[in-house]
Order: C-alpha cells, then sequence, then structure tokens
C-alpha cells in the first residue's frame, strides 16, 4: 500500500493553550471608579461605574427609587431586551387582592427622561402582559398618573385612552366609577383630546390584545430594534381570551 502524501495526511490537534492571567475585560472597560447617585426625597444612595455617568455626584429628587434601582440592573444585563416581569403580590391587609411587584408608570417615566426608547417598548411588553395575566386594565387613577408623569403621545398614553375607551364602550361599571371617570376627562384636557380623536378614527378594541408593537416608539409598522420581522411573533402572545367584567 502507498504511503499518504503531505497532502493526504490528516491534520493532527493542536495542543490548547492557557489564557494569560489577569484578563478583566468587564473591569477594563468600565474602571474601577465609582459615582455616587441619590435618588428620591429622602437621597436613596446608588453606586455606579463612573463611566456610566458625567458627574462625580448626581442627583434625581423626583425619581423613585425602585424604578431606578430596576434601571441600574436593566443597565448592567447582558441582555438589553429583558426587564424583570411584573407580578401580581398581594395588598398587606387586604385578602384576595394584588398589586404589580413595580411601578410601571414610574418606570416607564424614567426611561422617558433618560431617553431610553427601547427600554419604554420593553416596559410597555411587561405591562401589556401583565394585565392579560391578572385580568386587569388602567384604572382612573393609573390614567391619571400616566398622563401627570409621561409626555402627551406616548405609548403608555395611548394604550390608557385605548383602554378607557373599551372599557366604557364594553360598558364595564365595576372598577371605572362614573365620578373618578369624569374627574379623569375634568382633570386632564389631553386626555379628553385624545380619547375624542381615538372615538373618532377607531372602533373600540382590547388594548391587550393588540400588536406588541402598536404602543411602541418605534411604531407599528417598524421592526422592534436589534430584532429580524421573520422572527417577530405576531401579538406577543396577545391573542389570549380575556373575560369580559360585568
Amino acid at each position: 500500500m502507498a504511503s499518504p502524501t503531505p497532502e493526504q495526511e490528516p491534520k493532527l490537534p493542536d495542543p490548547s493553550r492557557e489564557p494569560k492571567p489577569g484578563h478583566t475585560t468587564f473591569r477594563d472597560e468600565l474602571g474601577s471608579e465609582m459615582v455616587d447617585l441619590l435618588v428620591g426625597p429622602e437621597n436613596e444612595l446608588f453606586r455606579v461605574h463612573k463611566k456610566l455617568s458625567t458627574e462625580n455626584v448626581a442627583r434625581f429628587p423626583e425619581d423613585d427609587p425602585a424604578a431606578f434601582d430596576l434601571l441600574i440592573k436593566w443597565i448592567y444585563s447582558t441582555s438589553k431586551r429583558h426587564i424583570r416581569d411584573l407580578d401580581a403580590v398581594q395588598i398587606e391587609g387586604e385578602e384576595g387582592h394584588t398589586e404589580a411587584s413595580w411601578d410601571a408608570i414610574n418606570f416607564y417615566s424614567l426611561a422617558e427622561k433618560c431617553c431610553l426608547p427601547e427600554l419604554q417598548d420593553t416596559t410597555m411588553n411587561v405591562l401589556a402582559r401583565y394585565h392579560r395575566m391578572a385580568d386587569e386594565l388602567p384604572s382612573p387613577s393609573f390614567v391619571c398618573r400616566a398622563y401627570a408623569r409621561t409626555s402627551a403621545g406616548l405609548s403608555l398614553s395611548r394604550y390608557c385612552t385605548k383602554s378607557i375607551y373599551w372599557v366604557l364602550d364594553e360598558g364595564i361599571n365595576n372598577g371605572w366609577p362614573t365620578e373618578e371617570v369624569q374627574k379623569l376627562f375634568q382633570d386632564h384636557p389631553t386626555f379628553s383630546m385624545d380619547y375624542i380623536n381615538l372615538q373618532r378614527t377607531k372602533s373600540a378594541c382590547d388594548p391587550r390584545k393588540s400588536d406588541r408593537c402598536s404602543f411602541h416608539v418605534h411604531g407599528s409598522k417598524e421592526p422592534f430594534p436589534g430584532i429580524s420581522p421573520r422572527k417577530r411573533k405576531s401579538g406577543d402572545g396577545a391573542g389570549q381570551n380575556v373575560s369580559k367584567r360585568q
């Protein structure tokens, strides 16, 4: 039998090489200097890497520390597509009643303030998913806070307006007293204008069943940043049956 030529000889594996000690990509990228962030009226302390801030000490007296905590976790996360889910937690002293585990309005407001549209969109995904899971929709007080804390015309205010429109169109009374809804129209002229324009141009529908991009900053016909349109799943699970309240 003829001996194999050098070209025909199988390539043998090389031995592994040990990495050089002291390879600290994360630390090299962010550095070791820290800055103090004082959040809320009580100046609750957060420390972050200086490369994430332009100040040595920064104060955020009007912001919610809980929302800020969630923002810092998101900033350091390896995945910018996800934030902690909203869960229904038992209200102390009120058996059978639950509330969201964190404040979506305060967090959305902080994302808007920091000019993070992708985080605003992610927040809307989480909020709509929670409302489907808990079979809830924005109350009049929720809508009041949303319009007071965020800019008019953004996705959160649109979601709130469509929710109230659908609730009234369906004749759902429990949880949306006439007096509170009337006060909502009186105290927030921008909401009143949005509601009238919506009523004149669109049919009422449950906003929880809308495509998830309907309430995104990037618009319903544009792909979510960083996600191929072929990989998007219409509605993000929003087609679940939702029981109608009486």
